[in-house]
C-alpha cells in the first residue's frame, strides 16, 4: 500500500539528524533529553506508522465487513486510514489555520497572568475553596470505610469510647472518603524521576497541577519546534495532499438523519512554528486577534517553580522557546515579539536577569539554565541591527534596565567561590568574557553608547579591573595567596586524575586571559 516504505535504520537515521538540527541550528539543545526518544527505543512498527502516516492509505467500501461503521459513515466513499496520534498532534500544532491543540495550550500559558501570581492564586485560597466544593461531591461506596464506621459506632454504644473521641474519629474517616479534585491523567505524563516526596506540597497541590500544566504544555511546543522540519519536509514530498480523517468524531446513526453518514477529512496544511506563533489567535474563541503568547513565555525564564522536582524545569523550556524563536527569525522581529506591549524590553532584561541568577543545582547533570543564558548572550552581542540594540544588549541592559544581566554577572564574578568551583569555573569564564565585549562595543546608537558609557563608569567607580587583577595574581600574605597561585598547585597535582580540576584551572587562565585583555 505504501509508495516509500522507510526502514528501521533510515528512520533512527532521520532521529539522529533531527536531533542534532536541534541541538545546534534551533536552539533546543537544552531541552533535546527531554523531546526525544533514544533510537534503540524505535522499532519496526514506528518505521510502519512512518509510511502509513505520509501516504494516503484508503480503506475502500469493498474491503469493508458489510456492518462495519467505516463503512456506514464513508457512504460508500473510500476513507483515509487514521494517521498516528504523533502525526495528529504535529499536523494540528503547526496547522496553519492553528489548530485547536495549539489555542490550548496558549491558554494553559497565558491563564491567569502567566506566571504572575501562580502562588497566590492557586495557593491555599483556591486550594481552600476546592476542598469545600469536595465536601458536597457523591463519595463512591467503600467496604473499608463501612466498616470502619460501624465499628466506631459500635464502640461508641458500648461505651468504649467517648463522644469527643467518637467525633475526632469520625472526622478523619470523612476526609478519607473525599475526592480531592486531582486530575490523575498527569500522573502518567510527567518525567519518571519525579516524586511527590522531593517537592514542596502535596500531591493534590493546586500549585503542582498549575506548574505541571506549564513545564508539559511549554514541552511540547519544543518538542513540535524540533520537528517541524522534517515533518514540513515529509508533507511537502508527499506523493499527494495529506488528510486526517479525526475518527473520535465520528457520531452514530440517528434515526431520519444522514448527516452521521459524511467522514470529516481535514487537509494537513502546516507552516513553522514561529510563524504560527507570531501571527496572532483565529480569533475563533472569542480571543484578541493580535494575541502574542510570546511575552508571557518570555516571563517563565524568571520563574523558579516552588513544587516541581526540578525548579527550573518550567523556566529551561520557557528559554528554549524564547531561544528558537531567535534562531529562526531576524532580529529586529524577534525583539518586537518577544518584547510585546513592553517596548523597551524592561521585562524581558528582567526576566533573563532572574533566570541567570538561579543557582544551579548541586544534583543535576543535566544543562543549567545559567550557562544556556551566557551563551545566548556571547552568540547574540555581536549582531548588527537598525537600533543597533539586540537580544544580548537588552538582557544586558543596555536598554536602560535596572534589573538587568550584567549586574548579575558583576555579582557573581566577584565570588571567588563562583570563579574556583569546579561547576561554575566556565560560567566565570563567560561572564568575563561578556564584561569585555561590552567594553569593545562600538557602532552604537546614542541611547545604547550612553548606557554603555553609564558602565564603564560604574566599574571605573568600583575600580573592577585593579580589584579583579590583584585577586587573580596579587598576595597578600602567605594566608592569602592569589588565585592563579591556588589553582596551579592543584594543576600539577591533579593533572592526570579522573577529576575536574584540570578542567577548572583551563577555565580560570580563560578567565585571567578574558581579564588582561580588558
Amino acid at each position: 500500500l505504501a509508495l516509500d516504505r522507510a526502514t528501521l535504520s533510515e528512520l533512527r537515521e532521520s532521529n539522529c539528524l533531527t536531533m542534532k538540527a536541534a541541538n545546534e541550528e534551533l536552539g533546543l539543545s537544552s531541552n533535546t533529553s527531554a523531546i526525544f526518544c533514544p533510537n534503540d527505543s524505535l522499532d519496526e512498527d514506528d518505521a510502519d506508522d512512518f509510511s502509513q502516516d505520509f501516504n494516503n492509505i484508503c480503506l475502500y467500501p469493498q474491503n469493508v465487513d458489510p456492518g462495519s461503521q467505516m463503512l456506514e459513515v464513508s457512504y460508500g466513499e473510500p476513507v483515509s486510514l487514521p494517521k498516528t496520534p504523533g502525526f495528529f498532534i504535529l499536523s494540528s500544532l503547526l496547522s496553519t489555520s492553528k489548530g485547536q491543540l495549539l489555542q490550548i495550550i496558549q491558554k494553559l500559558i497565558s491563564e491567569n497572568g502567566g506566571s504572575r501570581d501562580i502562588q497566590s492564586f492557586y495557593g491555599k485560597s483556591v486550594m481552600s475553596k476546592l476542598l469545600a466544593i469536595a465536601l458536597f461531591r457523591e463519595t463512591p461506596p467503600s467496604f473499608s470505610n463501612s466498616r470502619e464506621y460501624n465499628e466506631l459506632v459500635g464502640r461508641q454504644q458500648r461505651n468504649q469510647l467517648d463522644d469527643a473521641s467518637c467525633k475526632t474519629a469520625m472526622t478523619y474517616l470523612l476526609h478519607s472518603m473525599i475526592q480531592q479534585p486531582s486530575p490523575a491523567v498527569l500522573d502518567f505524563c510527567f518525567e519518571d524521576a519525579f516524586s511527590f516526596e522531593t517537592t514542596n506540597c502535596a500531591p493534590d497541590d493546586a500549585v503542582l497541577w498549575r506548574e505541571r500544566s506549564l513545564l508539559l504544555s511549554m514541552r511540547i511546543l519544543c518538542a513540535a519546534a524540533a520537528r517541524e522540519e522534517p515533518f514540513n519536509r515529509a508533507i511537502k514530498h508527499s506523493p499527494k495532499q495529506l488528510s486526517v480523517v479525526p475518527t473520535l468524531l465520528f457520531k452514530g446513526p440517528i434515526h431520519g438523519s444522514y448527516s452521521h453518514r459524511f467522514a470529516e477529512e481535514q487537509k494537513v496544511n502546516t507552516a513553522r512554528l514561529s510563524q504560527i506563533l507570531t501571527k496572532g489567535s483565529t480569533g475563533a474563541h472569542g480571543w484578541n486577534s493580535s494575541f502574542n503568547i510570546l511575552p508571557i513565555i518570555v516571563e517563565h525564564i524568571g520563574y523558579s517553580a516552588y513544587s516541581l522536582s526540578n525548579p527550573q524545569g518550567i523556566a529551561l523550556n520557557a528559554f528554549c522557546i524564547t531561544s528558537y524563536i531567535s534562531q529562526t527569525m531576524p532580529q529586529e522581529d524577534c525583539l518586537r515579539l518577544l518584547c510585546g506591549t513592553d517596548v523597551c524590553g524592561i521585562r524581558l532584561s528582567r526576566s533573563f536577569s532572574r533566570g541567570l541568577s538561579e543557582p544551579p543545582r548541586e544534583d543535576s547533570s543535566t544543562c543549567h539554565l545559567r550557562d544556556v543564558i551566557l551563551d545566548m548572550i556571547l552568540n547574540n552581542i555581536g549582531l548588527h541591527t537598525e537600533s543597533s540594540l539586540n537580544l544580548s544588549l537588552m538582557m544586558l541592559g543596555l536598554n536602560g534596565s535596572k534589573q538587568n544581566c550584567l549586574n548579575v554577572i558583576l555579582d557573581l564574578i566577584n565570588s571567588s567561590h563562583f570563579i574556583l568551583s569546579q561547576k561554575t569555573s566556565s560560567s566565570a569564564s563567560k561572564c568575563f568574557e561578556i564584561v569585555f565585549r561590552v567594553c569593545e562595543l562600538t557602532s552604537l546608537s546614542p541611547p545604547v553608547q550612553s548606557q554603555r558609557e553609564l558602565f564603564l563608569e560604574k566599574i571605573r567607580k568600583i575600580g573592577f579591573w585593579e580589584a579583579q587583577i590583584f585577586r587573580f595574581l596579587g598576595t597578600s600574605g602567605p594566608l592569602s595567596p592569589s588565585i592563579l597561585h591556588e589553582v596551579s598547585l592543584s594543576y600539577h597535582l591533579e593533572h592526570d586524575s579522573e577529576s575536574l580540576a584540570p578542567r577548572r584551572g583551563n577555565n580560570v587562565l580563560h578567565s585571567i586571559s578574558w581579564l588582561l585583555k580588558g
